[in-house]
């Protein structure tokens, strides 16, 4: 097919997919997140974030009004391609930070950069700057998650805070405790939902991409292509019209992305979802996870040798040091993950030095995103995290 037959064909599928978007689904405008909990019957607090290299991040705040006294506070904080919103989508009655503010935890959800929450800095623009998108989970680890623990304990006046991390959002906790192994003072308990370090076992959609973005990095960034799955790009508008349209289409694209499990979520999950997913990150991101699914190392971005030796001064990128790693910690896992394997989840199990357990879902369908968006959460996954964290 010829070129000016390719573009005769995008532009009009590009046309009508704004106008679906803009004019006939009107609803499917960007609600943030304090909007989302009130709706939900709660309050929230929003701040702004700064990190030390100059990344601005929105952190909320979840209040309740069952409770006169609060629990130690708990940040928590989404995986890869998501954003605070995400952990709302099951809606008030399954949703986990919900659960945990009814039982008068003091809850905390965090961002991480590059998402719509946390597409700002002190210096640099996010559509101008392609400085702005050189990270990947390594800073996210290094930066984010330092800042915002600081910030929750600032607030708060406590010691010390829960924490909890789904897929990258424990993966990069872990990278945090070993290159700033201080940071395990300032946390009291650790809960890994599905949580990656290595991706050697991982296979389904994701990967594919992940392998793509490593295998062709350079070629995108030739193509001027930094920021990927931004929620005002055109692949995110389709998905959102397609799914409107066809109920059938959205579940097919959305149970493509890992294990089935048909008793997860109900139509308006569905829906949810597909409004905050995927969210944006790097392509630098997405090609350092292509890089822990060929290495059985759970190590920094790999620059290539002579980019390595300027970078950190060894030909192959440093190892994180699990042994750093001195927060209790429960793994909670499903066997159906096709993400993060089961059998590397054990792995890792074995590497932990103040691991408390490794709880698998009584589930056998249970899979990686039901972490956050099962409807059965409440009762399959909620009663371990909780009495965990009390």
């Amino acid at each position: 097919m010829s070129i000016r037959k390719v573009v005769l064909v995008i532009i009009p599928v590009i046309l009508a997919t704004n106008y679906f978007y803009n004019v006939v689904l009107p609803s499917n405008k960007i609600v943030r997140f304090p909007e989302i909990v009130q709706q939900n019957g709660y309050t929230s607090e929003e701040y702004d974030v700064v990190t030390e290299d100059g990344y601005i991040i929105n952190l909320f705040r979840i209040r309740g009004n069952k409770c006169k006294q609060l629990r130690r506070p708990v940040l928590i904080l989404h995986g890869l391609f998501q954003s605070s919103d995400s952990w709302l989508d099951p809606g008030a009655n399954y949703s986990l930070p919900y659960l945990l503010s009814d039982e008068c935890h003091d809850v905390w959800v965090g961002n991480s950069r590059g998402n719509y929450y946390g597409r700002r800095h002190t210096s640099l623009d996010p559509d101008n700057d392609d400085k702005f998108w050189n990270f990947s989970a390594d800073e996210i680890g290094y930066y984010d998650i330092p800042a915002m623990i600081d910030s929750v304990l600032n607030i708060t006046k406590a010691a010390k805070l829960n924490y909890i991390g789904f897929s990258q959002g424990g993966g990069s906790f872990y990278m945090l405790c070993s290159e700033r192994p201080e940071y395990n003072g300032k946390v009291n308990a650790m809960v890994g939902l599905g949580t990656p370090t290595t991706l050697q076992l991982s296979i389904g959609p994701i990967q594919t991409i992940f392998n793509t973005a490593m295998k062709y990095e350079s070629l995108f960034y030739k193509l001027g292509i930094y920021e990927v799955f931004s929620r005002d790009m055109m692949a995110h508008k389709l998905i959102n019209v397609i799914c409107v349209l066809s109920e059938t289409v959205c579940h097919a694209i959305i149970t493509s992305l890992d294990g089935y499990n048909p008793d997860s979520h109900n139509e308006q999950v569905y829906q949810n979802i597909i409004k905050h997913f995927p969210d944006g990150t790097s392509l630098r991101n997405l090609a350092r996870y292509g890089q822990a699914g060929s290495s059985d190392r759970f190590q920094r971005y790999d620059f290539g040798e002579s980019g390595n030796m300027e970078r950190y001064g060894t030909r192959e990128p440093p190892s994180y040091n699990f042994q750093n790693v001195r927060v209790p910690v429960l793994l909670v896992q499903g066997r159906r993950d096709w993400l993060v394997n089961i059998t590397e989840v054990e792995s890792l199990a074995k590497k932990l030095p103040n691991l408390k357990e490794l709880f698998i879902v009584n589930d056998p369908k249970w899979n990686h995103f039901d972490m956050v968006y099962s409807q059965n959460i409440k009762q399959l996954v909620f009663p371990k995290i909780h009495g965990y964290l009390s």
